[in-house]
């Protein structure tokens, strides 16, 4: 490495230079201020890098997305099922409603829709049954491996009347109760990490040197 002194060369200058020339022309000192030079240039390179995956993320939850990429995939009752729901979808507003009718709650009170299977009189379980079937299949995307929406109208309703029936045969009203629960849960799960990582895109303290 050269021992010679030099004018203090500019960063763009130092950028220029590959090892073998910096090696070859630079002071110790002029060296190690290229080193520091292209370490920062490398790391902000991949901060940068990091922020355009991140971005291009977050453009595609926002924009290009479809309800397969926004699905989740849960196991119930043995059955490999992916979900997800639109909160103003109204087919989801009609079975809900349905649902609340039979139980006799109040669909915008949420501790009210904490029902359980004794909140259903006898004379209603069939109704109750059949409105909770319809709430949980418009979640369906895909129903073992098969996309919901493609199966036949009446593959469709066999399986809806399926899981009313009581247990072992079906799910029965306690699992069908059960099995929204357990969909609601996965979905705003899903919704609420699919978010943060939008919030962290937006959020300026948390986005570095782009």
């Amino acid at each position: 490495m050269s021992a010679t002194t030099a004018d203090r060369r500019s960063i763009t200058e130092l950028r220029r230079m590959d090892e073998q020339t910096a090696m070859q022309t630079l002071t110790m000192a002029e060296y190690q201020r290229w080193e520091s030079v292209n370490d920062h240039h490398d790391r902000a390179e991949q901060v940068r890098q990091e922020w355009r995956e991140t971005e291009q993320e977050a453009t595609s939850i926002l924009v290009n997305t479809d309800v397969s990429d926004l699905a989740t995939d849960i196991e119930l009752f043995g059955n490999d099922v992916s979900v997800y729901y639109d909160p103003e979808d109204p087919r989801l507003h009609e079975a809900a409603e349905a649902v609340a009718d039979v139980l006799g709650v109040d669909i915008d009170d949420a501790a009210d829709l904490e029902a359980t299977t004794d909140d259903v009189p006898r004379e209603a379980i069939d109704d109750a049954k059949g409105a909770l079937a319809d709430l949980v299949c418009v979640t369906f995307v895909e129903w073992n491996g098969h996309n919901w929406t493609d199966l036949p109208a009446e593959s469709r309703r066999t399986v809806a009347e399926r899981i009313q029936q009581p247990r072992p045969d079906g799910w029965g009203l306690a699992g069908l109760m059960d099995a929204f629960s357990e969909i609601m849960t996965a979905v705003e799960t899903n919704r609420n990490e699919r978010l943060e990582r939008v919030e962290k895109f937006r959020n300026p303290e948390r986005r570095g040197n782009r």
